[in-house]
């Protein structure tokens, strides 16, 4: 529970609330109960049906290994085997899944930088609607005096502001139109639809994206000056194919929308960024100027913060700088770009570790069990070891014959689990990133690992069948 609280607040609904249960105690405990009666009933009714005349006449040689419940034994090792595989194979395909998110290309740098939230007061920072927009004059007065604050505080290479920032969890889309023939959209699409993202001047420099062609947003872009947007890689390929797409230009809403939205002209277009998933495809964007009253309210506004200081040193300059600004403004979210990403990937990353402890657990069973049907066969074999130590059998063919053992069960179970691990795969296939359900690697190192643990739980009674003594055997 206290593992769950610490690491599963964010992924499962109300984990804090979660607390110790005597009812659901009870439940698992009359579970165990039922599982031990159960896995009883085969010795139970088999037991009391050996042939008295040839269990003495064998002497207990190999009895327990070659009968109804030894069979049952080895049916149940299997079983276990095989849901190990399943199991270990599942874990292994959600961690290359993670590892390949994490190493995904983000269109941005996540090292050297801070983002942080501000929230304006309306009645402060008085907001006006009017037919295509808000105007929002005090706000971008505050926005640029704090930015500027910001640029000017030592260590700081760079600063912007971008609502919403990438992968910071929040979304926002636009119908737009541009001009000139209108291009082919995506199935179900009845319009065309971008991202729309807020911006300042050195956002993308802040965020370490890289400007692919044409210019930045500059002190020029203001209500007075021409209309300007930003489009990213993927929008510039769907609406100009092959093309230059500065200098082109579109607009906020549909082609048959009564309100006058001013048509902008691209002047830039920036390398494709995950804005809200690490594995999502990129989306067309359009990235327009604060400063050219956007439609939108600035209610909440994200800052972005590139810096060699570390953030514990960063936050209270930050402060102080925005409080030059505005006193009453205070700052909220401080988080590293890392961290947005990790928060990114937090689903997949609690998803993996849940099927790594199951695997695991599985893993553990699966040496318990090998090992005591292997130690129980040994125990059951000492005469026949004794007789073949008599006869001149070496400690290597000794382990051999008992490792082979451990081995064989390892294949019958390894057989039985690949269907079954197919078919986790494609359980599993809507969250793998980069990894396919089938994917061989993953498949052979997982049947490795059953062989492996197979092995090692077979190896202490092999040694201890290499050591039997053939007179204190023969003589027992």
């Amino acid at each position: 529970i206290g593992l769950v609280r610490a690491y599963g607040t964010a992924q499962l609904p109300r984990a804090a609330e979660l607390a110790f249960d005597v009812r659901f105690a009870a439940a698992a405990l009359g579970v165990m109960v039922v599982a031990a009666l159960a896995v009883s009933i085969v010795p139970m009714l088999f037991g009391g049906r050996a042939d008295l005349m040839t269990a003495l006449r064998s002497g207990g040689r190999g009895a327990g290994s070659r009968g109804i419940s030894g069979k049952a034994r080895r049916a149940l090792i299997v079983s276990e085997l095989a849901g190990s595989l399943v199991l270990v194979a599942s874990a292994g395909l959600l961690v290359r899944s993670l590892s390949r998110q994490m190493g995904a290309k983000l269109g941005f740098d996540a090292v050297h930088g801070a983002t942080f939230e501000v929230s304006l007061p309306p009645l402060r920072y008085p907001e006006r609607a009017f037919n295509t927009g808000m105007e929002h004059a005090a706000a971008v007065r505050f926005l640029g005096a704090a930015l500027d604050n910001i640029r000017s505080l030592p260590g700081v290479s760079a600063a912007g502001i971008g609502k919403p920032l990438p992968l910071s969890g929040e979304q926002q889309a636009s119908v737009f139109t541009p001009e000139g023939d209108l291009p082919a959209l995506p199935p179900g699409a009845l319009s065309p639809i971008a991202q729309f993202t807020v911006a300042s001047q050195g956002m993308i420099r802040a965020l370490g994206a890289t400007l692919l062609a044409g210019r930045d947003f500059s002190e020029a872009d203001r209500t007075d000056g021409v209309p300007v947007v930003i489009v990213n890689q993927a929008m510039a390929r769907w609406l100009w194919p092959g093309k230059d797409a500065v200098g082109r230009r579109i607009h906020v809403g549909g082609p048959g929308d009564p309100r006058s939205f001013p048509w902008m002209t691209v002047i830039g277009v920036v390398g494709n960024m995950k804005r809200y998933a690490l594995t999502e495809t990129p989306r067309p964007e359009m990235i327009v100027p604060f400063t050219q009253n956007p439609y939108l309210t600035f209610g909440t506004m994200q800052f972005v913060v590139r810096s060699n200081l570390q953030t514990s040193a960063l936050v209270p300059a930050v402060q102080r700088a925005i409080a030059a600004a505005d006193p009453a403004i205070p700052i909220a979210h401080v988080r590293t770009i890392d961290d947005l990403v990790a928060t990114s990937a937090a689903n997949a990353r609690f998803v993996t570790r849940f099927m790594e402890s199951f695997g695991l657990v599985a893993l553990l069973l699966t040496i318990v069990g090998v090992y005591g049907v292997i130690a129980y066969s040994v125990q059951q074999r000492r005469q026949e070891f004794a007789v073949r130590r008599a006869l001149g059998a070496g400690t290597r063919e000794i382990l051999r014959l008992v490792l082979s053992e451990g081995l064989n069960l390892a294949a019958v179970g390894v057989a039985a689990g690949l269907s079954l691990t197919v078919a986790a795969g494609l359980g599993l296939r809507h969250l793998l990133f980069g990894v396919s359900p089938f994917d061989p690697a993953t498949v052979v190192a997982s049947i490795a690992v059953i062989a492996g643990v197979a092995l090692a739980a077979s190896l202490v009674p092999a040694v201890a069948a290499a050591r039997v003594e053939p007179r204190a055997a023969l003589e027992e």
